[in-house]
């Protein structure tokens, strides 16, 4: 039976905006896990916000590139110094 998935879920409302990020660790098998990171946003149905949002998806995701490979060189180096 695999290990159960931890999550955790940050959310958001401001100016007519709506916006959800979740992290999860989800184990493969007893010897791996992997992270997943998903948002999700709603916005006004408007120009200025469609715009807005063209513009903070690529951001968003060169963002994420560069955040996610700390945890997992941080996670490697303890397993690795433990075993």
């Amino acid at each position: 039976m695999p290990p159960l998935a931890l999550r955790h879920v940050l959310s958001s409302q401001a100016h007519g905006m709506e916006w959800g990020w979740q992290f999860g660790l989800h184990p493969p098998d007893s010897r791996r896990t992997r992270l997943v990171s998903r948002g999700t946003e709603r916005v006004p149905n408007t120009a200025l916000a469609w715009l807005g949002m063209r513009i903070m998806e690529p951001a968003a995701f060169v963002m994420t590139r560069r955040m996610l490979p700390s945890p997992k060189e941080r996670s490697e180096a303890l397993r690795t110094s433990t075993f």
